[in-house]
């Protein structure tokens, strides 16, 4: 064996300075505390990172480390540590976003708002989701870890839908005081707002300076009977003179819809006295679906032909006016 002394030198075979090398690093706490300020103003996972990279280019604009500090990771995030940050933030303050944790929660705040905004005529009402007993005696812990379900072999496995109805005091005071809440009311479905697909009803009538709300009906189904358990809900949160005093039971004169056959026998179930008018816009819209729809028949060139005619039929302001385009579409497909 020969003595001899090995000396280690330290040195790195790659810049530490790199972009590539400053990826790696950890998001420093004065970068999470930023974002954390973004959530609290409104922003979202995406919003806020968008903001944050505007923010840092423009207080750096024109020196020599912009791009080392959008390089590194601890004052710039990547895409999946914003998201990881987003959904903590969101877990802490706001709770789960499904199962009973969820409901606990939503509990707390329908009771919260309950007792804040009584006094003004607001009020909330939440149904919980509940499995049948089948299911919870097979113990089937994915429908009682999930809140609910759209698909309409699930709606019919249901004991109870997820119903929450809300009237805020601004609601009942357009209830009180708007002419036309006892009109012509508005209703509009939206659905695939969150991870669960929750529809959202809102409720509104149109004056002169533009839609202002009536109520707000949350469900975990778009089925008949889940509706109609709904809006007989939301009549246990509306003010007595709802309507313009026409009442909860009354309802208002009449309910602008779109063609939902289920949203619209619901409505009539609950309030039979009012008239259901369908909306010109929905209606057009159905119309140029079901022409641009390979099953409807209709040739490519003659599409704009048939929805000319179904305007024209539409927008008749008289009998004349009426009977001549309906006579003009039974000419056409006739001929066709």
């Amino acid at each position: 064996m020969y003595p001899c002394s090995v000396k280690l030198h330290f040195n790195h075979n790659h810049p530490l300075h790199s972009g590539h090398a400053l990826s790696f690093r950890p998001v420093s706490q004065e970068t999470k505390d930023e974002y954390i300020r973004l959530f609290e103003n409104g922003n979202s996972a995406s919003s806020a990172r968008h903001e944050h990279v505007r923010h840092l280019q423009l207080e750096h604009d024109g020196k020599p480390d912009i791009q080392r500090l959008l390089a590194d990771r601890s004052t710039n995030p990547n895409v999946q540590d914003v998201q990881r940050l987003f959904r903590n933030w969101r877990e802490s303050t706001v709770g789960a976003e499904n199962g009973k944790a969820m409901f606990e929660r939503l509990d707390d705040e329908v009771n919260r708002y309950n007792k804040t905004v009584a006094a003004d005529g607001g009020q909330a009402y939440i149904q919980r989701y509940t499995a049948t007993l089948k299911q919870r005696q097979n113990g089937d812990s994915e429908l009682q870890e999930h809140a609910y379900s759209k698909s309409k072999v699930d709606q019919q496995q249901l004991e109870k839908p997820f119903i929450l109805a809300i009237v805020t005091p601004l609601m009942a005071r357009v209830h009180k005081l708007v002419q036309q809440a006892g009109e012509m009311v508005f209703y509009n479905a939206t659905a695939s707002l969150d991870r669960l697909n929750t529809s959202v009803f809102i409720i509104s009538a149109a004056t002169a300076a533009g839609a202002v709300p009536l109520a707000v009906v949350m469900t975990s189904g778009e089925d008949v009977e889940t509706l109609t358990q709904a809006f007989e809900t939301l009549k246990t949160v509306l003010p007595s003179d709802a309507f313009l005093s026409r009442g909860v039971e009354i309802g208002p004169m009449g309910f602008m819809t779109d063609d939902s056959t289920s949203e619209r026998q619901a409505l009539k179930t609950t309030w039979p006295q009012a008239t259901l008018f369908l909306c010109a816009f929905h209606f057009l819209q159905s119309t140029w679906q079901w022409l641009w729809n390979s099953t409807s028949g209709v040739a490519g060139n003659d599409r704009l032909l048939f929805m000319s005619m179904v305007k024209e039929l539409l927008f008749a302001d008289s009998s004349e006016k009426l009977l001549a385009a309906k006579q003009r579409i039974d000419s056409n497909v006739k001929v066709q």
